[in-house]
């Protein structure tokens, strides 16, 4: 991939890739309402801002860091017994960071890191492992790391531009990233080994945070298509884009739960970024899907499966939406914990920035097998 080397354009690509972090405090307390609220396309069901709204009691949470210190990005590896996550180690410097959830250790997870690491993603067996690091100011490559501790490094090409928020297949078959070219953001994926690029996405605004389905044949993620950040999903492939929230705010960051229930995401539909779940609709067979027809999309052997897709909106007798974390300051950054039971979370308190075990709402466990 290159990037024009062009003045303007450099410094709208720099621009991109340090706003898009979004890891400062002060992006989420901007003013969103100034936002143009998006137009629904045709044909797609939506959840609106309070659509099927289930507010939650007060969630039940385990604070696992107490330094207090800018996080982001939390994902368990290991079995759920360790998050990594990103930490503000130095004004300079974020780090990538191991915390063990048996006895509370917390060390670096590359040693020698001696650059800002970013966005770390992870199969479920944790045996794969995505991130971003810088090689110079503005420049994200992606790195994915194996078992073994071999890297394999894809370069983000000339000029400021990168990778960010990648995402790995259940099969580790296939990894999902955002890259900034020709003005916009779209969503590739590469095979395990950085090879076999394929865009998934082609649409004005920019496209973040790719999230696979259980079974990998379907991506949820998040995009400004519409005028305003809001969550779609799509093949695994690419194939039938579809919107699934409406919001005058931002609902970013989702996260595909492992059982398939549920979609975590961030919104900041009440004024300040809070954690929700949107109920992604019933398991068939095995397959997850979006929309009411028969869609075709691709299996990690690349063959065509046709698949009866139930809409995520499909459940109107039972809360399709449901706020898990109800605070004054930031609530960000959902990770499912592999029971499907709970999320980590990064939490704003008084200030200070650390990470949260989060219980799903008792709502969400009782319907989280919807008819």
């Amino acid at each position: 991939m290159v990037c024009s080397k062009s003045s303007a354009r450099s410094t709208r690509m720099g621009w991109l890739w340090i706003g898009l972090a979004l890891i400062s405090a002060g992006e989420h307390r901007a003013k969103a309402a100034s936002q143009p609220e998006p137009t629904e396309p045709a044909a797609t069901q939506t959840h609106s801002p309070t659509d099927g709204l289930a507010t939650a009691p007060t969630a039940v949470a385990r604070r696992l860091t107490h330094d207090g210190r800018l996080k982001s990005s939390p994902v368990f590896v290991a079995g759920g017994r360790e998050v990594l996550y990103v930490v503000l180690d130095t004004p300079e410097l974020f780090r990538l960071m191991r915390l063990s959830l048996d006895d509370g250790t917390i060390t670096a997870y590359n040693d020698l890191a001696s650059t800002t690491e970013l966005d770390p993603a992870a199969s479920p067996d944790g045996e794969l492992v995505a991130f971003c690091r810088t090689v110079s100011v503005l420049n994200l490559p992606l790195v994915l790391r194996g078992p073994n501790g071999v890297e394999t490094v894809i370069p983000a090409g000339g000029g400021f531009c990168g990778f960010r928020s990648p995402a790995v297949a259940p099969d580790k078959s296939r990894v999902a990233v955002s890259y900034a070219e020709g003005g916009r953001q779209q969503l590739y994926s590469f095979d395990r080994m950085g090879k076999d690029r394929r865009a998934l996405t082609d649409s004005p605004g920019l496209n973040l945070w790719p999230t696979y389905s259980p079974c990998g044949k379907f991506l949820a993620f998040g995009s400004s298509r519409d005028g305003d950040y809001e969550l779609y999903c799509m093949g695994a492939d690419g194939a039938n884009p579809r919107r699934l929230t409406e919001s005058p705010r931002q609902d970013i960051r989702p996260a595909w739960s492992p059982k398939g229930d549920w979609i975590a995401f961030t919104s900041h539909r009440d004024g300040n970024a809070e954690v929700y779940l949107l109920a992604a609709g019933t398991l068939a067979a095995g397959n997850l899907g979006i929309g009411d027809d028969s869609d075709t999309v691709s299996d990690s052997a690349g063959n065509d499966t046709a698949t009866t897709a139930p809409n995520p909106a499909a459940a109107t007798t039972a809360s399709a939406l449901i706020r898990v974390t109800d605070h004054p300051e930031r609530d960000d950054y959902p990770a499912w914990h592999p029971d499907g039971e709970r999320l980590v979370i990064v939490s704003e308190r008084d200030g200070e920035y650390d990470l949260y075990l989060v219980d799903l709402p008792e709502e969400a466990l009782r319907t989280a097998n919807l008819p």
